[in-house]
């Protein structure tokens, strides 16, 4: 943790372009070295890596056109996100950001922002990129178990297409797992497909979204019952202005 080429900070502002594979020559060398010796940025940098692998279980099965990433940048650029005026890295950051957000739904940065409830300018810029993209909402809940203990977390995405991606971290938990989607009208969605083993599970499933939004989503399985709230709060709830 006492490195000298790189610090934590500088690792963590990094962390999400690492997870992505993004990162290369002396900044990846420098980082890398760190994370040799600091467990915590270790740490941190994997369980972006992680949640990285499961979210591309979304991406459609097809590669982006030729120049994609250049259209996607220059329609954010005419939106006035102001690509243009960010320096290297940030522009980098926010390109892999819309790319991902059309071909995934999401990029594992603006995830690990969201899951960490941070507040800054770039959060602001990934939400702008998705509207851009289309995207009307993207809602983030922790999962609370009967006891109130955090047991995973849950985002769902509302745009084209609408997807949903639930993680479970429990050490109760195994075998398979019930989704429910509590709309604001209508009888619920349930998910199959997540399954727990030794503690943990995830689930990334496209979903069809319904007038009035969604208000919670459960999971249930044998011996456990998590929930995850929305409430009607947007700004609590992570959807966008």
């Amino acid at each position: 943790m006492t490195d000298p080429t790189m610090t934590c900070e500088q690792v963590r502002e990094s962390a999400a372009e690492l997870a992505l594979g993004i990162v290369s020559g002396a900044e990846r060398a420098a980082a890398l070295e760190h994370l040799a010796g600091c467990p915590a940025c270790r740490a941190e940098v994997e369980s972006l890596s992680d949640v990285a692998d499961e979210l591309l279980l979304l991406a459609p099965q097809a590669e982006p056109a030729l120049g994609f990433e250049t259209r996607v940048t220059d329609r954010m650029v005419g939106a006035g996100i102001g690509l243009t005026s960010r320096p290297p890295r940030r522009r980098r950051l926010l390109t892999v950001a819309a790319v991902a957000a059309c071909v995934l739904g999401v990029a594992i940065g603006f995830t690990g922002l969201y899951e960490r409830h941070r507040s800054s300018s770039l959060d602001r810029e990934y939400v702008n990129a998705l509207r851009v993209l289309g995207g009307k909402a993207l809602l983030a809940s922790r999962l609370i178990d009967v006891s109130g203990s955090d047991s995973g977390e849950v985002f769902v995405y509302d745009g084209k297409p609408s997807w949903l991606y639930v993680y479970v971290n429990d050490a109760k938990a195994a075998g398979p797992l019930s989704v429910e989607l509590h709309w604001a009208h209508g009888t619920p969605t349930t998910l199959a497909g997540l399954h727990a083993d030794r503690g943990h599970g995830s689930l990334g499933a496209h979903i069809q979204w319904r007038a009035g939004g969604l208000e919670s989503v459960r999971v249930r399985g044998s011996g456990v019952d998590y929930m995850g709230h929305f409430d009607g709060h947007p700004d609590e709830a992570g959807a966008m202005p």
